[in-house]
């Protein structure tokens, strides 16, 4: 089973690399499906509207989805240690009860970054962030 935000990362690494029709407008997920299923299938995605950016047109479609899912993998390993991250960050503030009662106040950066600290992604977390 596809997790969220394995979807997520499949439909930001199909934006990077391709140009989409409008139908596809932030629906990049779907995007990604219909095109595997077209190359599957040995269509040609450009008469559904689907081009390679200038930097892959020298890939064949096939090496392109697999250009697509290597990003994703990338991204999804990104996403997951930020929100690894995050949850530590939550969990250690409820349980030094410091953790504000007033969830939309929560300050999700400072919980990253505490987190991070306690997952040992300290090193990590400092090269995303501009401190």
């Amino acid at each position: 089973m596809i997790t969220t935000v394995e979807k997520i990362a499949y439909g930001i690494a199909t934006a990077q690399c391709l140009v989409l029709p409008d139908d596809y407008d932030e629906k990049w997920y779907r995007a990604y499906t219909f095109l595997s299923d077209v190359i599957e299938k040995e269509c040609d995605p450009e008469v559904y509207g689907f081009f390679k950016w200038e930097n892959l047109e020298h890939l064949t479609w096939p090496k392109v989805l697999d250009h697509i899912e290597t990003e994703k993998h990338f991204i999804a390993k990104q996403f997951n240690k930020l929100l690894l991250c995050a949850k530590k960050g939550i969990v250690h503030s409820a349980i030094e009860c410091t953790l504000d009662s007033d969830l939309n106040a929560l300050d999700l950066d400072f919980q990253i970054k505490q987190g991070a600290q306690r997952s040992g992604l300290e090193e990590w977390i400092n090269g995303v962030h501009d401190d």
